[in-house]
């Protein structure tokens, strides 16, 4: 929702386990996005699906709250990419105008 990842729409993969609820889902990007908090395969940090962080009775919904509240505002304590968020912190205005040609060339039009 927010710039400059608005300019485009972003798609993922919600991977369910068999032993789910009582292990956690896997978020995966399959969209290319430049974005200290997923990696270039598409990794996304996201503590709240980490082995040490996971409540079974954690929703989907919640999940994906999450994920597109780390997307949306990139956070400097889940980070996968140091350089970007080095980038971030140091020279925002260089972040995110690379940002923003990174998601107009990769990420899918918005319907």
């Amino acid at each position: 929702n927010n710039p400059p990842y608005n300019v485009g729409a972003f798609r993922f993969e919600l991977t369910f386990s068999p032993h789910h609820p009582l292990a956690p889902p896997c978020a995966t990007l399959r969209t290319s996005i430049y974005h200290p908090g997923v990696d270039p395969d598409g990794h996304v940090c996201q503590p709240l699906t980490s082995a040490q962080h996971w409540v079974p009775t954690t929703r989907a919904t919640q999940v994906l709250q999450d994920l597109l509240l780390l997307l949306d505002s990139p956070d400097p304590q889940r980070v996968l990419r140091h350089d970007l968020a080095q980038e971030l912190q140091e020279q925002p205005e260089v972040f995110w105008r690379r940002a923003e040609e990174h998601t107009r060339r990769y990420a899918e039009r918005r319907p």
